[in-house]
């Protein structure tokens, strides 16, 4: 953990400037009464957003595109999820990193609550 903070972390991706994470994650902590701070970070690439991560003692990084795929390689750990997806959107930077992909629990927990019928649906994102 960082020593100031619950929580820091940062959505990067390119583009990520755009990206209103940083209040709703704010607000997400806020609500689990956490002290944290959740920013963007702009970089290059998955590895020098990595990189800048860890020099900055960031606890996690939320991956948007193109990052998702770049950062498979990256990580000393990879969730069972998000190696059969063949993509991560989270990394959790501790002493080992940890790539998840918590996307696909999101998008089966919207089917699950739509209760979609006819067995067909569009998601866009």
């Amino acid at each position: 953990m960082h020593a100031l903070v619950d929580c820091f972390a940062a959505i990067t991706g390119q583009p990520v400037l755009h990206s209103r994470s940083p209040g709703l994650c704010a607000d997400a902590l806020a609500r689990a009464g956490l002290d944290g701070v959740y920013t963007r970070l702009a970089a290059g690439s998955a590895r020098e957003a990595l990189s800048l991560a860890r020099q900055l003692g960031m606890t996690g990084l939320q991956l948007t595109a193109p990052f998702k795929l770049e950062a498979l390689g990256l990580v000393d750990d990879l969730s069972p999820r998000a190696r059969q997806a063949g993509c991560l959107n989270t990394v959790v930077l501790w002493e080992r990193t940890a790539g998840l992909n918590t996307d696909v629990a999101g998008v089966l927990a919207t089917l699950r609550e739509a209760d979609i019928r006819a067995g067909r649906a569009v998601i866009l994102g």
